[in-house]
């Protein structure tokens, strides 16, 4: 046995190699397309199928967005404890139970501290305190017998003690 071939041999051999496998693949390309029309599945059909699925799609996508919207406002609703206890920032908070502040830093202190004040809204008032705010909530809280004013954020360090 020779085994000593020449360049120009393997590569032939190499070739012949490439485009058998190429025919075999060829074969089983041509294979599954006549599998998928005896099926009845032709590549056009597939196409024309999607196509419809997709009009079908955006025919309903007005209908599922109103369902969507609907379920929102549904969850929107304002609970039974929401109307009970509004938002601070909804309403102007003066100290309670008589208390009065000539100075800033005592109203501040106070209010952080948890004390009652009273928020009053156009249609009447409730007792409150920062426990029932929210962190980031503006709230305007009057003093010296209610002739200044001040706007006070809540911030996160205010839940610390």
């Amino acid at each position: 046995m020779d085994y000593t071939k020449t360049a120009a041999e393997s590569h032939a051999t190499d070739i012949r190699k490439f485009n058998k496998e190429k025919e075999e693949k060829d074969k089983e390309k041509k294979l599954k397309k006549l599998q998928e029309m005896a099926n009845g599945k032709d590549g056009k059909q597939e196409k024309q199928e999607k196509a419809q699925k997709e009009k079908q799609l955006l025919y309903n996508l007005p209908k599922e967005i109103a369902k969507l919207l609907k379920k929102e406002k549904g969850e929107n609703k304002m609970t039974k404890a929401e109307k009970t206890y509004p938002k601070l920032s909804n309403g102007v908070l003066t100290p309670a139970y008589g208390r009065d502040y000539k100075l800033k830093a005592d109203l501040i202190k106070d209010f952080r501290s948890g004390k009652d004040f009273k928020i009053n809204f156009h249609t009447g008032s409730t007792y409150c305190s920062i426990r029932d705010g929210v962190i980031g909530e503006m709230v305007k809280l009057r003093y010296d017998k209610t002739t200044k004013a001040l706007f006070y954020t809540i911030t996160a360090q205010d839940f610390i003690k």
